[in-house]
């Protein structure tokens, strides 16, 4: 109960909800909180470890709270933590980042999906699959990621994980274009452009 009321009083700090933004105040609650259990409380701590919001900047702390967080099923703090690992060069954590973002994907995390199926479809962190990238790629369109819609419409179009279909192509082309993603507006204008679908 205490580390739960931490960290909602450091969210107010954080917000300036009955007072001014208190940047630091919410970062000290956010440590206060997490250290006593609170898994929420770590994923945010993490996230102003890593923007230096409140303090200094600190990566390897940041990386320490979101494991935490994420080893107690906190599926936003295996993403964030994997898109950390995910930018660098090490293939070993290219491999981890690899695992954090199909145990975000499997706890509802969209944009886990996403980065899944992109480091699936090039090889990153472990080997190639078409087939998984275009799942992944559909899972991520059904859920709202435009991103996904483009790249589901790219395996479509040139056959890549299945089977070629320019009319599937087309449909998610327009998808992602109708969400407000250019990518997949001009790959459809390609498309027409070309009589493809």
């Amino acid at each position: 109960p205490v580390a739960a009321a931490c960290t909602a009083l450091g969210e107010r700090f954080e917000q300036g909800e009955g007072g001014a933004v208190d940047m630091k105040g919410a970062r000290r609650l956010y440590k206060r909180a997490c250290e006593g259990g609170h898994i929420d409380a770590c994923s945010k701590l993490g996230w102003m470890l890593l923007k230096g919001e409140g303090g200094t900047i600190n990566i390897f702390q940041a990386r320490k709270r979101y494991k935490e967080a994420c080893e107690a099923d906190h599926s936003g703090a295996c993403f964030t933590l994997g898109w950390i690992l995910d930018d660098g060069d090490d293939p070993k954590d290219k491999a981890e980042a690899r695992r954090l973002y199909k145990k975000a994907c499997e706890g509802g995390q969209i944009p886990g999906c996403f980065n899944l199926g992109v480091m699936s479809e090039v090889g990153d962190g472990g080997p190639k699959d078409n087939v998984e990238a275009r799942r992944l790629y559909k899972m991520a369109c059904e859920g709202g990621e435009m991103r996904g819609c483009q790249n589901l419409g790219r395996m479509f179009q040139g056959g890549y994980g299945g089977t070629e279909d320019k009319a599937e192509a087309r449909r998610f082309f327009n998808k992602a274009c109708d969400g407000g993603y250019i990518v997949g507006c001009t790959n459809l204008g390609r498309m027409f452009q070309s009589g493809e679908g």
